[in-house]
């Protein structure tokens, strides 16, 4: 079962996460590819377009979430609303701090990009259970009760 459709089976989180952000596919997410990575091996993965991950992409926020090394591994932090305007935007995204580290389950990741997407929560403030490898923290929190 693909990746997707296994989020899609949190059916509510999925639904809320889906009607405010686009979602497609993701191979090779650079910020992902920390070690162990065999690059041979997901290499032609990639060139075989087989077990994509998922980008959640918003104006302001991204959550990726990819399989690599048996570990489901996501990245979460500020975007740009438009190619043409990451320049215009970097105070913005800078602000929005970041995550990258990796889930137990496929419920755990949908729940954080629910709480990071759809309820605006800071990274530092989402408590779904994660590893964390790296995180700058966002500079202004507008917590909600929601995802506590």
């Amino acid at each position: 079962m693909s990746l997707r459709a296994q989020l899609m089976e949190c059916r509510e989180s999925f639904k809320a996460v889906a009607a405010i952000a686009t979602c497609r596919d993701s191979l090779l997410f650079a910020d992902l590819c920390w070690p162990p990575f065999d690059s041979e091996a997901e290499l032609q993965r990639a060139i075989e377009k087989r077990d994509p991950g998922v980008i959640f992409e918003t104006a302001s926020r991204v959550v990726v979430i990819e399989e690599h090394n048996l570990e489901l591994r996501y990245y979460a932090g500020g975007w740009r609303s438009h190619d043409s305007r990451i320049h215009l935007e970097q105070d913005r995204i800078h602000s929005e701090g970041y995550e990258m580290g990796a889930f137990s389950t496929v419920r755990d990741a949908i729940l954080f990009a629910e709480c990071f997407l759809v309820h605006n929560e800071a990274v530092q403030d989402i408590e779904a259970a994660r590893h964390v490898r790296h995180r700058r923290e966002t500079l202004s929190s507008s917590r909600t009760d929601f995802c506590t």
